[in-house]
């Protein structure tokens, strides 16, 4: 059976802290035969990460992009070798990064030219692919940034019924600060994770987010800094949201008219399929379909990025996000829908959600892979008496403790309704959400 595709990456974090990384700058160049004759205001060359911070779901991919800019800003090829740390949450195959283990981590990028070998390093958060870690997400996920450059916003969104509240903190202050409303302040070079707590509909959860503050370039490039006017932005399908992009030298001048501008997007995971949204010249965005991609823009080689989530106005939503069954024993499960009817409510985190009539074609189905020898740890429910949006699961008599069954619920009839994800596990009594 094939099932219409999850609306957006509704994946969060069950993380690691981030590495403590000292001083460590965006773009780095340091000669092996190096020496105070050479130093590194005398660079001509920049390595520099297309691919900013990236926030990839357990088991996605994504290619990362690296290339130099010398003085003129003109942009040349690079020869690079990735590494992630810790290896953990994945491993690179030339420039193409699959994610492992959730957690966060950083991604640095190598390469040699004329003798000096350059580094660049970008934080990378991988996200949970677990339901019961999917309570509330945050955008955007991961954050590199630079002091004196303004604030960014954290933007936490609840898919679901019931009131918010969140709380931020910092593991270092003295590289970023955030306030109760989630706006980081960035204070000094190094890293830092920002912790969100959330109570959304009387369940609590938690997201991570890796913060990397850099420092300034050693070569003196003509664009050291460019500010995307939204570092994160909600819109739901056929919208438009015109972005703007500002460039700065390294004191701190707006060149922004003296170089062009190229906007690009990449997919948030490497799975195939159409971008969700479009972009034109002028950085214009249309969202097009359900799901995530960056938008990038980028002036005199020096990139900065926006997370875009495109979102249903629609969805399906069920209390039952995880159930615990026996062998033998049955539960009845429910869902509802609802729709977004304050845009503006709803990306403020003030509600803006109705309920509304479900329809009356809803289709539970187990999500299973085709192979007997992985489906037979993961089919293990029985169906019954299903009336609308409620159905009785039923463990089976065989089914070994351990095990689980993903359920998703839709309704074909509409197809840009966000589907409802009900994992069943067996023989585990597992409360994620206290």
């Amino acid at each position: 059976m094939k099932f219409p595709s999850l609306p957006v990456g509704r994946k969060l974090a069950s993380v690691f802290m981030l590495p403590a990384l000292a001083l460590l700058m965006l773009f780095t160049g340091c000669g092996d035969n190096k020496d105070d004759d050479n130093p590194a205001s005398t660079a001509k060359y920049a390595l520099v990460s297309e691919t900013r911070a990236q926030a990839v779901s357990e088991g996605g991919s994504t290619e990362y992009q690296t290339h130099f800019v010398n003085t003129s800003g003109v942009v040349s090829t690079a020869t690079v070798t990735y590494t992630v740390s810790p290896d953990s949450i994945g491993s690179f195959t030339g420039s193409k990064f699959t994610a492992g283990k959730p957690g966060t981590g950083t991604v640095t990028a190598t390469a040699t030219f004329e003798g000096i070998t350059y580094t660049t390093v970008t934080p990378v958060n991988v996200l949970s692919a677990k339901t019961e870690d999917n309570l509330f997400v945050v955008s955007p996920a991961a954050v590199i940034w630079t002091t004196g450059a303004g604030t960014i916003d954290l933007w936490p969104v609840f898919l679901g019924q019931g009131s918010t509240s969140f709380t931020f903190a910092s593991s270092n202050t003295g590289i970023v600060t955030v306030s109760a409303t989630g706006e980081i302040t960035f204070v000094a070079p190094g890293s830092a994770t920002i912790t969100v707590n959330g109570t959304c509909g009387g369940k609590t959860g938690t997201f991570k987010v890796p913060v990397l503050v850099t420092g300034k370039p050693d070569a003196p490039l003509p664009v050291t800094r460019v500010e995307i006017s939204k570092k994160s932005w909600l819109m739901f399908k056929n919208e438009t949201e015109q972005f703007t992009v500002k460039a700065y030298n390294s004191s701190g001048q707006d060149v922004t008219s003296q170089f062009p501008a190229v906007w690009t997007l990449s997919a948030k995971d490497t799975v195939g399929g159409p971008l969700p949204v479009s972009v034109d010249s002028t950085g214009k965005v249309t969202a097009l379909a359900l799901g995530d991609a960056y938008l990038k823009v980028t002036v005199a080689g020096i990139t900065d990025q926006a997370e875009i989530n495109v979102y249903p106005e629609k969805f399906l939503y069920t209390d039952s996000l995880l159930i615990s069954l026996n062998a033998g024993q049955s539960k009845t499960v429910s869902v509802k829908a609802f729709q977004i009817t304050d845009k503006a409510a709803f990306r403020a985190n003030n509600g803006g959600i109705t309920q509304i009539t479900l329809p009356n074609d809803i289709v539970w189905a187990k999500l299973l892979t085709g192979i007997s020898e992985m489906d037979q740890f993961m089919n293990n429910v029985n169906f019954s008496g299903q009336n609308g949006g409620s159905i009785t699961l039923t463990g089976k008599t065989d089914a070994m403790p351990g095990t689980f069954t993903n359920i998703y619920v839709y309704s074909p009839s509409n197809p840009d309704m966000g589907p409802a994800v009900i994992v069943a596990l067996i023989g585990i009594d597992f409360n994620p959400f206290p």
